[in-house]
Formats: C-alpha cells, structure tokens, sequence
C-alpha cells in the first residue's frame, strides 16, 4: 500500500449505504475483470483492513474476504473519506444544534413567541423616567434636609403650666398644742413659731418635646413698710434660701420639687432691732419667699409664701401659678437622631439622584452623537441590498418553534441568505432598533442592528 492509500485509510468505518454503493460498482466491474468477486457485506467493514492489487496484478484480499480490485480501490476509498468527512460535519452541526436548543428552551430565549415579544422601552420613555426618578429623589432630598434642620415645624408649642406651694408650721416645745407642726390655713401665735417648712412644687407639660434650660432658685424676701400703706417699702433685703439649680434636656415636660425651711425668729427679730434702731413703731413687715424660675426670655416668679411679721398672731398667704392651653414659641436648636437619620436620607438620596443625572446626560450624548450613524448605516443596507429585503410594515411574527440564531454582523446574515436562498426581511421594532431575519423551516438567522451598539 502506497503512502496516499495510508494516509486515506486512517477512517476506520463506512456505512452500509457506502457499502452497498461498492458492491454495485464491483458487479459492474465483474464482466470486465472476472479476478473481481463480491461477498456478503457487513453493517460496518473497515476500510483499513482492505488490500490492494499490487501493481504486478496480483489480487489482494481483506479480512473479510473482499476482493477489490487495484483500479478501484482509491476510488472506494476517496469515496469513504468524503462520506466520513460528511458524517463528522453533520454531528458538529448536530451539537451545535444540540446547544441551540438549549437556549431556545431557556426562558429568556423562547422562540414559541413572537420575534419581538421582548419589552422594549423607547429611548423617549426611558429619558422621561429618569428624569422624573432625579426630580422625586431631588424633592425627598429636600424635604429631609428641611426636616433635618426642623423647618416648616410649627414652632408654637401648647403647654400647660402649674405650681404648687404647701408649707406646715412648726412650734416651740409647749403645752397647748399635741403635735408640734400645724397644718396649713390656720392662725398661728408667733410667740410659739420655730419654724416654717415650705414645698414647692413646679410642673409644665408641653404638646410636643422640646430643648429647654432653665433654672430656679428660691429667696425669701423681706420688706418693711408703712402701716398705713404698703406701697412705701422702708427696706428690703433678699436672702437666698435655695441657690440657683439648672435643669436642660429635651423632653415634653419639666417637673420638680424644692424643699425650704425658714426661721421665723429670725426675721422677727430683725424687724424689731430696725423699728428700735429708727424708733418707727408703726411700721411693718412681710417675708415673701419666693420660687424663682429664670429662662432666655424673663425672670419670673411660679410660686409664693407670704408671711407676716411683727404681728402677735398671724396667717399665710400662697400664690401659685396655673396657665392652662397657653402657647409659646419653643426653641429647637437641638440635634437629635431624627435629624441625623433625615440628613444622611438625604446625602443619600442626592448622590443617587446625581449618578441618574451623569447616566442620563451620557445617554442622551451618546444617542445624539450616534443617531445618524444608525439611521444612515439602515438606510445604507435597505438601498443597497433593496432586492433581497422583504419589509415587515407590522413588524415580523413567526408562529413556529425554530432555532434562532443570532449574528454578529449584516455580511454573516448574507452568508445564510446565500446557503438558505432566502429572502431577508426586514422588520423594525422601534426608532433605534431593527432587525433582519432570514429563515427556513428549521432555523432563523437574525441580525439586530441597535443604536446603542454604535
């Protein structure tokens, strides 16, 4: 066997059909050279196994015991090399089938629908929804940083504001009385005073949390006066019973209670040194101690005690506040966590809506850049190609399964419109995309030429 004959006989098999086309052409052959006979054949015979006729004429026999004559050998042969090299083709072609299949069974690439059954936003539509995404995101923006920094809030707040003053009085050792502290609202003899203990009781509800700081103190205020009319103060003197206490936070209530106790012999006994020091015999005296609460605004009094001196016997005065559904501008310089949750909602929603503007204006460059590109490169194959082209006005359906391929460029599309003889129809599925399609019973080429790709 020469070098051509083993170089052909690296395919093992044939078929039978192959075989069948050789033993024709042995019977024919048989009347011409009577060395030449025909056996049964095999399913499969390998063809390496076949001898030629040496050159000499001496006849070469197979395994299987076919006689094949020299002359016809390279024919038999070149006949199986071409049958073979059909056959591997045509399981190449069959597992690329095979993975065509596959993905036209996939959900995303379903061809029992239409060809254009994918949705499609127009580049209009998608302009205009993302212009109004940054408009919405822009406006949140705003209404956070706005609620961060709590304007628009009604700063006018309702409250309701009390105090509360008891006090009891109590006595020198003595005989007359069991208990030794009196209660309130009686008439006390200041012969047998020791003491006077006084509670002040000071509470504010506000309609919504507010940042206060205040402070209140408590003085007991001594004033001598004229008998005969209070207006012409002789001297006063304040003595501080309870110093200045700060109270801050940011609540919708304050509320507190403070404790004095006042010797009554004590400022009794000063009232008498000054009428003896200026012999003003008729003059006389009252001790206010006071609750004092002190804001921004003002210095004001929430709360009294007034008592009587110089006087043999005498009775206690209150004063308390009560201002029910009043209204007051709150002060609201505060930062809380709201504030802080509602700021970074907004740089958050800024920097998305800032991302949407930079993609938008990109698209919209690059549409307007590419747009004539598009149209002309269309308007280019429809001219050019105008023989072959079939337009689809409606749009383009098919109804049958088929395996649909998808092409990268128009001349590969043209390569299948040349192999199917086919015409390419044209379909056009918006303003910046359109597709062309050629197909037969089996399959369906389509190239898709989009603005964006340009």
């Amino acid at each position: 066997m020469n070098k051509e004959d083993k170089k052909e006989s690296k395919f093992s098999f044939v078929t039978m059909e192959e075989l069948e086309k050789v033993a024709v052409d042995l019977n024919n052959t048989e009347s011409e050279d009577s060395r030449i006979s025909v056996i049964d054949m095999p399913e499969k015979v390998n063809v390496s196994s076949f001898e030629s006729v040496s050159d000499d004429g001496i006849e070469n026999k197979n395994e299987s015991g076919l006689l094949i004559d020299s002359d016809n050998e390279n024919e038999v042969i070149d006949d199986s090399v071409e049958n073979m090299e059909d056959e591997k083709s045509e399981e190449v072609e069959e597992q690329d089938d095979e993975q065509i299949d596959e993905m036209s069974s996939s959900p995303a690439f379903d061809n029992s629908k239409s060809v254009n059954s994918k949705i499609h936003f127009s580049f209009e539509a998608r302009i205009i929804t993302m212009v109004l995404l940054i408009l919405l995101m822009f406006l949140g923006s705003c209404f956070l940083i706005l609620e961060a920094i709590n304007y628009g809030d009604d700063n006018n707040v309702s409250y309701n504001e009390i105090s509360k003053v008891h006090y009891e009085v109590c006595l020198l050792p003595n005989t007359d009385y069991a208990n030794r502290c009196l209660d309130e609202e009686m008439e006390y003899v200041s012969s047998l005073i020791d003491t006077i203990h006084g509670t002040f009781h000071y509470n504010v509800d506000f309609s919504s949390a507010i940042s206060y700081d205040v402070n209140y103190r408590v003085v007991a205020l001594m004033k001598i006066y004229d008998r005969l009319d209070k207006t012409k103060v002789l001297y006063k003197n304040e003595d501080v019973l309870v110093d200045k206490t700060n109270l801050s936070n940011t609540s919708t209530a304050i509320d507190f209670d403070t404790d004095v106790v006042i010797d009554y012999d004590f400022f009794n006994k000063k009232l008498a040194e000054y009428k003896n020091r200026y012999s003003l015999n008729d003059a006389m005296a009252d001790l206010d101690v006071v609750l004092y609460l002190d804001d921004p605004n003002e210095t004001r009094s929430v709360g009294k005690l007034t008592i009587p001196l110089g006087t043999q016997t005498f009775g206690i005065s209150t004063a308390e506040t009560s201002n029910l559904n009043k209204s007051a501008e709150a002060v609201r310089d505060n930062w809380t966590s709201y504030n802080t949750i509602c700021a970074s909602s907004a740089c958050f929603l800024i920097l998305i809506s800032m991302v949407l503007l930079y993609k938008t204006t990109r698209l919209v460059l690059k549409v307007t850049t590419s747009r004539n590109k598009y149209q002309t490169l269309l308007t280019q194959i429809l001219r050019e190609y105008d023989r072959i082209i079939v337009i689809a006005r409606d749009g383009y359906e098919s109804n049958v399964k088929k395996k649909v391929i998808k092409v990268a460029n128009f001349d590969e599309l043209l390569d299948a419109r040349d192999t199917l003889e086919k015409p390419i129809i044209y379909s056009r599925v918006n303003d910046v995309k359109s597709e062309f399609i050629v197909e037969d019973d089996e399959k369906l080429f389509k190239f898709i030429l989009k603005e964006s790709d340009l």
